[in-house]
């Protein structure tokens, strides 16, 4: 067993608040001790001899207890801090606007780190701050002794996985394809392990590499799932399907941002949309499971109501912050023209917004909470107002904003995106405006549905009117004054898609349903599932297309595909997602929640796994 992959999660209520500020009495479970690699985390916050630091995300030990790396939040982005624990010293790394993660030190304090590219699409990885000379890609999974330094990288043009082995003795650097899609690797002695999905069964397994030979075992056996937990090796058969979910859920929950840290940062960077949402979704949805079924609830390690105060406290915290400036709640610079800007996108605060409400309409919020978050609501519907096109019936950019389409109509997820926050705040509020403007904007994509290759229901990723182009003298945007006449023959991507399924998934389940014009829409989006997937592996687009993008298991649907409870994609999700991006896995645990959830919400799941 590898020692300096334990670590001890400690969490207990929060020291800066008060009972009359936490929205449920905060259970004995919140003072339980979660072993995750040989740290403590205490109040929210890493505590290791004399050090105590807020807003960590990512945390690694050398194996003999003398260095600690870590990343913190500072003013808004990821900073990289080497604490040397027998000297009581601290060591910042990093001074930059860059994304770092997956940080990891050895006990001759050399580290290594990895930097987001392309929006997640790749990433370059740094030893002793200098950049590793490799092939513009995706890596991921660092691990290092004193020897080593390995990582995984993904070949995007080829969907191959690589391990990648950098001697940190001689500065030699070689690899070779495996057939796995690696989800973390440790090192347990003189041998590297993998935890990931074989890229053929599609099933989690353990494997055990000897780097000086080059040779790989696989652990598991058959069809059963492995997986790699402190030190040990846990396997399951097929039909232990709610113990692997719970198992996916718990790696999950306590490798990416264990302390949800990220919810007190800016959303500069996207993740308080792409990252911090999800999040919040998952806690709702434990809460959801702690209800229904609570023995199984009881499997999952993980400080659910302190988590979630905490996360909420914090964004509610920082909603002012640029207001003065003429943004909203949490402008981001991600999509900004010279990613230097800001920009108060409507997409990125409903992303926020919307579980924010739904923790309120659940009771999951105190009354301050909810007191402060309300405001928010009618700020939100206000600020945007001069965006809707009245004829269109639908939102545009901004127009002079720093975006590449600003004055252009919004996208069909993004406009999903303000849907699900308006017809969340209705129930809160029972405000009209809320309810008539998410039902206008829904109704305006149902109506945008096409039907192809026997009923499979599709869409495409903006409204007509952006297919239709137009010129300069049209004056629709700044920064994109003409645009050419298109054809899409893709159709939306399945990621997008996902929210708008979400959408229609959430009117139909809710009082606004019967104010929607909508037909089979559970027989037609089936249809299109069956249509995307083929021996495994997935389309990008609803339209099933092979040529433009290959197949690959990492298109499985995600965020509202899962919802629908087809039985197909439900045996495939159990199995686990591969990694998508260069960052942590963005909703997975949200995936694996939902499935856990569909046995009691959904009728047509319940014999999926009997």
């Amino acid at each position: 067993m590898n020692k300096t992959r334990i670590l001890l999660f400690i969490i207990c209520c929060l020291s800066a608040c008060d009972s009359s500020k936490v929205a449920l009495q905060i259970s004995d479970q919140s003072a339980e001790t979660v072993s995750f690699f040989n740290l403590e985390y205490r109040n929210h916050k890493l505590s290791h001899g004399e050090l105590e630091l807020d807003t960590v995300y990512t945390a690694t030990v050398s194996e003999n207890q003398q260095y600690i790396i870590y990343s913190q939040m500072i003013d808004g982005w990821t900073e990289v801090f080497l604490w040397d624990a027998f000297a009581n010293a601290k060591q910042q790394l990093t001074d930059n606007n860059l994304i770092e993660f997956e940080v990891t030190v050895n006990n001759q304090a050399r580290f290594a780190y990895t930097v987001e590219q392309n929006s997640g699409n790749g990433s370059l990885i740094y030893l002793d701050n200098v950049v590793l000379d490799l092939p513009q890609g995706m890596y991921k999974n660092l691990a290092m002794n004193n020897n080593w330094l390995v990582f995984n990288g993904y070949d995007s043009s080829t969907d191959t996985n690589s391990v990648w082995i950098y001697n940190l003795n001689n500065e030699t650097l070689n690899s070779w394809s495996v057939e796995v899609f690696p989800n973390k690797i440790v090192w347990d002695g003189s041998q590297f392990v993998i935890d990931g999905i074989d890229s053929i069964t599609f099933e989690n397994n353990v494997y055990y590499v000897d780097v000086v030979n080059k040779s790989i075992a696989a652990q598991g056996a058959g069809s059963n799932a492995c997986y790699y937990v402190n030190g040990q090796v846990n396997c399951y058969s097929q039909s232990q399907t709610q113990a692997k979910l719970i198992q996916m859920i718990q790696n999950e929950l306590s490798t990416n941002d264990p302390m949800f840290a990220l919810a007190c940062g800016t959303g500069f960077d996207g993740r308080l949309s792409w990252t911090v949402s999800y999040r919040l979704h998952s806690l709702i949805k434990l809460f959801e499971l702690q209800e229904l079924a609570p023995e199984l609830y009881k499997k999952v390690n993980y400080p659910l109501e302190a988590a979630l105060n905490y996360g909420v406290n914090c964004l509610l915290s920082n909603v002012g912050v640029y207001q003065s400036e003429g943004h909203l709640f949490w402008p981001t610079k991600k999509y900004s023209i010279d990613k230097e800007q800001l920009l108060s996108l409507a997409v990125n605060d409903g992303m926020v917004l919307y579980p924010l409400i739904r923790a309120a309409n659940r009771e999951l919020l105190s009354n301050e909470q909810v007191q402060a978050l309300k405001p928010l609501i009618e700020q939100y519907y206000k600020f945007h107002e001069k965006d809707f096109d009245k004829e269109l019936g639908l939102y545009r950019f901004s127009y002079g904003s720093p975006f590449w389409a600003d004055g252009v109509v919004l996208p069909w997820n993004m406009s999903a995106a303000m849907a699900l926050t308006f017809a969340e705040a209705y129930k809160l509020t029972q405000y009209d405006r809320y309810k008539n403007r998410a039902v206008e904007l829904t109704q305006k994509f149902v109506d945008s549905w096409v039907y192809k290759n026997e009923g499979q229901l599709m869409w495409h990723y903006w409204p007509d009117v952006f297919y239709q182009g137009w010129t300069q003298e049209d004056n629709v945007s700044v920064n994109t004054p003409s645009w050419p006449t298109k054809v899409d023959t893709l159709y939306e991507d399945l990621s997008h898609a996902g929210v708008n399924i979400w959408l229609i998934n959430s009117i139909l389940n809710s009082s606004l349903g019967e104010s929607i014009t909508v037909g089979a829409f559970e027989v037609e989006i089936a249809n299109t599932t069956q249509g995307i997937e083929r021996n495994g592996k997935y389309s990008r687009f609803m339209s099933g297309d092979g040529k433009y993008q290959f197949l690959s298991r990492r298109y499985m649907p995600r965020l509202g595909w899962v919802e629908l409870g087809n039985c197909e994609l439900n045996a495939d999700v159990v199995k686990g997602y591969p990694w998508f991006t260069a960052q942590f896995a963005q909703n997975n645990e949200l995936n694996y929640i939902t499935l856990l959830l569909n046995e009691f919400h959904n009728e047509s799941s319940r014999h999926c796994f009997k």
